[in-house]
């Protein structure tokens, strides 16, 4: 059972180990504890990091008004080629 839940929470096994039912069952209470602390900081990063739905939508619409900008763009390209094609055969 020491080594399992030693294994399970990633302590690992060490030199000194706890010998009375004590001492362990403080020391799976400060495994247990340090699990629900990084469980808990990662959350806290993860919604640092993360956008929110109003940001989404900023991040969409900037993203569509650039493929518009590009669209014109080859659109601009197409009609300038075609009259410079006809302006050379006709």
């Amino acid at each position: 059972m020491w080594v399992m839940i030693l294994g399970i929470t990633t302590v690992g096994y060490g030199d000194i180990i706890p010998i009375t039912h004590i001492s362990r069952l403080i020391v799976y209470a400060g495994c247990f504890i340090g699990n629900i602390i990084l469980i808990l900081m990662t959350v806290a990063i993860f919604n640092v990091i993360s956008h929110n739905e109003k940001e989404l939508e900023a991040y969409e619409f900037i993203e569509n008004f650039q493929n518009r900008y590009e669209l014109r763009n080859c659109a601009a390209c197409v009609i300038q080629r075609y009259y410079k094609y006809n302006l050379h055969f006709n």
